[in-house]
This record gives structure tokens, sequence and C-alpha cells, in this order.
């Protein structure tokens, strides 16, 4: 929505009167007025308004003396703006208003081209209004800035305005220089769309885990259904992305990538237009039976063997045989046990046959 400002032409039309008046001063002419004295500063207040004439405070603004002035109203051009006119005196071309309004696009383009230096700068008070003092008399380009508020982007019109200016005496019809001018630029303001600000974190919750983390994790950002973008988040960007569009869309973001043994959660707040999306990683170690450690794979395995005496089965070679004693049993002794049970068999038999 683009509001006009409710003087936009009454300045204009001021000004232009004024250039009438100083028609008087073309060479032939007689005039009412005094010549003017070169001996006086002037001064300039340009007054910065919203559309609606709210005083605007802090617009920045330059001033650039493009021409002087003599006694008796004439006017050169400056040599620093020489390139802008082909005529020196072009100010003095009919002191035509349409004239004098035509020349400042071109003039604010060779001072944006040849970098030439403001003659003042400025910046607007909370009447909105900028006070330019201690000037040398002449012919001044006023170019302000755009001003940008949380609901308005105000604007202000670039002109060429005189220092002093032929004005009518306010209590005589005598013609009168004024060395110190007000004036107002015209203005509009536009209504400002506001961007919405994103940003989405990654936290973790894994403590004496860290070095399970993967080096990056990957996520979706859905735009009304579809995918604006897929950002990657990882310690070179602190895990996080941020990011601003339009108001008026809905959001969805997917991580794609958690990390083994990760589960993610997704929280989302919002404080005024910025919304805070936080994904939070839990790690979740592997279970392990009660009583049984876990592994370790430098070890060889024993395989299960039944618990049945002298069960017989295929065995490891390492082990050397294939029946499995008993726990608490040992082999060697057997041979010993056997020798000497042969020998009390015969040691009985004897003793038995001399009985």
């Amino acid at each position: 929505m683009i509001k006009l400002g409710k003087d936009i032409f009454s300045k204009i039309v001021s000004v232009a009167v004024a250039a009438v008046m100083v028609l008087t001063l073309l060479p032939g002419r007689s005039v009412s007025a005094a010549d003017i004295d070169l001996s006086k500063k002037g001064s300039m207040t340009v007054i910065h308004h919203s559309a609606d004439d709210e005083p605007l405070e802090g617009v920045k603004s330059r001033i650039y003396r493009v021409a002087s002035v003599d006694a008796s109203g004439k006017y050169t051009v400056l040599d620093e703006f020489s390139g802008c006119f082909s005529d020196s005196s072009f100010f003095n071309n009919g002191y035509d208003f349409d004239a004098w309004k035509s020349c400042v696009d071109g003039v604010k383009e060779y001072v944006k081209a040849t970098n030439v230096k403001p003659y003042k700068e400025g910046v607007s008070d909370k009447q909105g209004k900028t006070y330019y003092e201690d000037l040398d008399l002449g012919v001044y380009l006023v170019i302000s800035d755009n001003l940008v508020d949380k609901k308005f982007v105000h604007s202000f019109a670039s002109f060429v305005y005189p220092v002093p200016l032929l004005e009518r005496g306010k209590e005589s019809e005598v013609m009168e220089w004024v060395y110190d001018v007000e004036v107002a630029p015209k203005k509009e303001s536009v209504e400002r769309i506001i961007d919405e600000e994103f940003v989405v974190y990654k936290r973790w919750s894994d403590s004496g885990y860290e070095s399970n983390r993967p080096s990056e994790i990957t996520v979706k950002i859905y735009c009304d259904s579809s995918v604006y973008k897929t950002v990657k988040l990882n310690s070179s960007n602190n895990w996080k992305y941020s990011w601003t569009y339009e108001p008026g869309h809905e959001w969805k973001l997917v991580e794609t990538s958690t990390g083994n043994n990760y589960t993610a959660s997704l929280s989302k707040s919002k404080d005024e237009n910025k919304y805070t999306f936080v994904f939070t990683n839990t790690y979740n170690p592997p279970e392990t039976p009660p009583g049984n450690p876990p592994e370790d794979p430098s070890e060889p395995v024993t395989p299960d063997l039944p618990s049945v005496l002298g069960a017989i089965r295929d065995l490891p070679e390492v082990l050397g045989a294939r029946r499995l004693p008993q726990t608490g049993q040992l082999w060697w002794p057997l041979p010993i046990l056997v020798l000497f049970g042969v020998f009390f068999i015969f040691k009985g038999i004897r003793k038995n046959s001399k009985a």
C-alpha cells in the first residue's frame, strides 16, 4: 500500500512561485529587491516528514553546492559540476523551474559516478528537521536517504534549491532576499513487508559418548510441502543454519541422518517474527545381557559343550581330545591306577594259592 503525502505538490508550487519571482533578476529587468549581500552566509532547514506528515527522526541527507551566485542574482555552475551542464549559466536560462527539476537526476548520477564529496551532511532530529548552517550562497542539490521503520519505507525526492531565495516581504510588497530557507522534499511511504527469520540448531545429548557423533547431519527444509533447501549441519557452521523469508508460509524440518544409535527430537518456538527449530539427538547405548560382559574379540572363544559326561563331539585340535573330562577330573592318574589295580589282583591271586 502506498501513501502519498498531503503536500506533495504544495512545496513544488511554492518553489515554482519563487522561481517566477526570480525572473525579475534577468538582465535588463527592473527589480524592487536590493542586490544580494555576498558578505552574508545562508542556512537551509530540510524537513523530513512521513506521508502522514509525522516527523521522521534519523533521516540522513547530504547537500552539494552546484552553482555560485553574484550580487545581481546571476548563477554560475561550479567547475566541480561543469561536466553536468553544457552551459555554465544553466540556472540562468529563463529560471524555468521545470528545467531546474529536470537536471536533478543527471546531477545525482554525476555525483555518484565521480564520487563528489558533499558540501555538508546531516541527520534529522525529533522534529524531522536537518539544519545546514553557515552556507556559501548559491544553488544546492539535496539528496536524502530512505528511512525504514517497522511498518514503512519512507523515501524522499532529491531537489535543487537556491540560497538565498527571493520572496515577497511579509509586511510589504517589496521583494527581498531570504538567507535562511526551509524546504520539505516530496515524499512517499510504502508499507513494508517484513521477512520472517528462521534458525535451526543441532543439540547433542550424549554425555560420555561424544566420540560416537557423526561428523555432520542433514536436514531437509520444506516450505508449503515443497523442499526449500537441504542443509548440512556440522562443527564448521556451529551446527546451525539461518534464513529469512516472506511471511505467510508453512515450514517443516526433517532430519534425514541422525547417526548410529541416536534418536532425534524436534522442538519449535517463536519470538515475534523469529522462529527457532532445535533438533536434539540422544544417544542410546547398545543393550548388554545381565551378567554377561561384552566379548573381547582379541580372546579365542571356546565353543559351548554339553554337560553329559563323556559326550563325544568334534572339538578344536588345540584341545587334543574328543572326550571332555568332567569338572575336577584329571586324566593322567588313570594309567597308574590301572597298573596298581592289576598289581594288587595278581598279588591277591598268589596269596590265595599258597593258602
